[in-house]
């Protein structure tokens, strides 16, 4: 099977994961050729790093031995950069959120539905044993129906352990598009796709303080929202994500997230890692630790584009589709949009209902 040959285009704190991942573990299937980034210093000691080519984006969009990009900018620049790539012929595997307005993911989707390319956004850690135990669980019916979902991510900004958080508080970002993809990948995996949505959202500390430097700034985003959501099947769900916890030390007690239903309960583990913690109990039992099934349980980012091109030289279609990827944008946005219009929103771009995924793939 041939490699599907990619080029990063982002050399920032996330960017070692994937080039480990990529020139490690799935380097059977993939192969990264260059790097590019806004400081070419940078790009150069990525490259050198991980044997690879550095090159300025313009090269590497007109390089046609480069058959995929993979976008690990910040959100600012993930539309454009996502956009030339399609244009350009090539597959797009992007770090979240897909774009920043909801038309430019519709858009993206189009172009790559035209020109019969791959779009797709990260996170993919739901392909983690993890989630996946959680799934199995459903799948075999061990808390019967589904009847309530309840999602919290509650903690510190960015600022008190990133150098440069600053893109974090600008349009693109705050917790409901830099974590809130974790959390509503994971509950479409679970629960399957989210047909309306309902939010509020404020600012309750808008001058921030980057713990490293002492530097303050002004958020330009919402920092803490509280929605709900209506499943297609009927369930309903709640999602609370904040970045307003103000001290290191202070931890919620609210579960990640847990399923309520008809004969039992499950307590999922954190969606932003590929393991964890998975508790069961059924009627007024105590919850009881389930054991993780086979897969991947570490860190495997980049795991979506590597079973995604997988899929497709097997002639099939991949997990983290171009459907699943606009959906999970679509509610994002739709969070958002209901926040600012206070209103109800229907979500207009549905995803197929996924299976138990199979590493073995």
């Amino acid at each position: 099977m041939d490699k599907l040959r990619v080029g990063i285009i982002g050399c920032g704190m996330i960017s070692d994961i994937y080039f480990k991942n990529f020139t490690g573990p799935f380097s059977n299937l993939i192969e990264v050729v260059s790097c590019a980034n806004r400081s070419k210093e940078k790009a150069d000691l990525k490259a050198k790093q991980y044997h690879v080519k550095s090159q300025t984006v313009e090269e590497m969009m007109n390089d046609s031995s480069i058959a995929c990009i993979v976008n690990l900018t910040p959100p600012e620049a993930h539309y454009s950069l996502n956009k030339e790539a399609l244009l350009k012929g090539k597959w797009v595997y992007t770090e979240k959120p897909l774009a920043v307005k909801s038309e430019e993911g519709k858009e993206l989707y189009k172009i790559a539905k035209e020109k019969g390319l791959y779009l797709g956004s990260a996170p993919d850690t739901f392909l983690g044993a993890g989630i996946q135990t959680v799934k199995s669980l459903i799948q075999k019916n061990e808390i019967g129906k589904i009847i309530g979902i309840q999602a919290n991510m509650l903690s510190v900004g960015p600022e008190f352990f990133h150098p440069n958080p600053l893109f974090f508080y600008k349009e693109g970002g705050g917790p409901i598009l830099d974590m809130g993809p974790y959390y509503l990948a994971a509950l479409v995996c679970l629960a399957g796709p989210i047909k309306e949505v309902s939010s509020f959202a404020s600012s309750p500390f808008p001058d921030r303080t980057i713990l490293k430097t002492g530097e303050t700034f002004r958020s330009e985003v919402d920092t803490y929202f509280a929605s709900l959501l209506r499943f297609a099947n009927g369930v309903i769900g709640q999602l609370t994500v904040s970045w307003d916890f103000r001290f290191p030390s202070w931890e919620s007690k609210l579960p990640l997230i847990e399923i309520l239903g008809s004969q039992g309960q499950i307590v999922v583990p954190d969606p932003n890692t590929f393991g964890g913690k998975v508790l069961l109990r059924h009627g007024r039992e105590e919850f009881k630790e389930v054991p993780l099934i086979e897969g991947f349980s570490i860190d495997s980012r980049g795991l979506g584009l590597e079973e995604a091109y997988r899929a497709f030289q097997n002639k099939k279609g991949p997990y983290i589709s171009n459907e699943f990827t606009l959906h999970v944008f679509e509610v994002l946005s739709g969070i958002v949009q209901s926040s600012k219009e206070k209103k109800v929103v229907e979500i207009e771009d549905s995803c197929p209902v996924l299976d138990l995924f199979d590493p073995r793939f």
